[in-house]
């Protein structure tokens, strides 16, 4: 038999987890389907799978605390769940850099860098007078 284990806090490895992830986790150890969670919420079946399935990239923050309610979470995890969805709802607003582009901002800082040492040795200008 499963046992049912609501009062286990949030796993601190689990705050690399997507918001969904982190509900579907919750979820799951409280037994709860979709739809039972849905009705404890107030929120829809569809609206807890789309969570779920990372297709809600922007939680609303009524959304969050219906969830954190329904899931019975305390003070602690309220907070893992708020970062997670405020962390979900900033990364989803700028794309991840690649590795080109990583590459190039250090060849761009290495020419500053190089630009830099060379002016420092320039005492003065040519052909420019001092007022």
């Amino acid at each position: 038999m499963v046992e049912n284990d609501a009062s286990r806090p949030v796993h601190p490895a689990a705050e690399h987890l997507s918001f969904g992830e982190l509900v579907r986790q919750r979820r799951q150890r409280l037994l709860l389907t979709q739809e039972e969670l849905a009705e404890k919420s107030g929120l829809s079946a569809r609206s807890i799978q789309n969570i779920e399935a990372g297709r809600v990239r922007r939680p609303w923050r009524t959304t969050v605390d219906l969830l954190c309610t329904a899931l019975g979470l305390d003070a602690s995890d309220r907070e893992t769940f708020d970062r997670t969805a405020r962390l979900g709802r900033l990364a989803a607003d700028r794309p991840r850099p690649t590795p080109a582009d990583l590459e190039a901002v250090a060849v761009a800082v290495a020419h500053i860098h190089t630009a830099l040492q060379l002016l420092s040795t320039v005492e003065h200008l040519t052909g420019r007078s001092t007022v």
